[in-house]
């Protein structure tokens, strides 16, 4: 086995892990890469969430209040609901909705010239 392994350039730890997966899911499995995606997303916003936002600000917007972010955020807060997204949060699902004007910021032109004193 220390011969397999190192013409192979394995370790020894990956040789038993690729073995175990060989008597889990059958010899090919064990060839085929794994996905190294999470199982579940824990930050991860669900759709009822998302939802009770947009319509949040729909709900400040109706009535003439200010209806950004961060209103929202306060205003979901204020209602007591547990947990509240974050405003970058609340950004990103209002956008995604389509219910928000993006605004992209750019630096200005000055940014990228170089300040040189002059010589005197």
């Amino acid at each position: 086995m220390t011969t397999f392994c190192s013409e192979h350039g394995i370790s020894r730890e990956t040789f038993y892990a690729i073995r175990r997966r060989a008597a889990a899911d059958g010899p090919a499995a064990a060839l085929e890469p794994r996905s190294r995606r999470p199982n579940r997303s824990p930050g991860k916003l669900s759709d009822g969430i998302a939802a009770h936002a947009v319509a949040v600000r729909a709900a400040l917007e109706q009535s003439g209040l200010d209806h950004g972010p961060i209103s929202v955020h306060e205003k979901m807060r204020s209602l007591g609901m547990e947990p509240v997204p974050s405003t970058a949060s609340l950004a990103r699902i209002f956008r995604d909705a389509g219910v928000a004007k993006i605004e992209p910021r750019k630096k200005p032109r000055a940014a990228f010239r170089r300040f040189v004193y002059p010589a005197p």
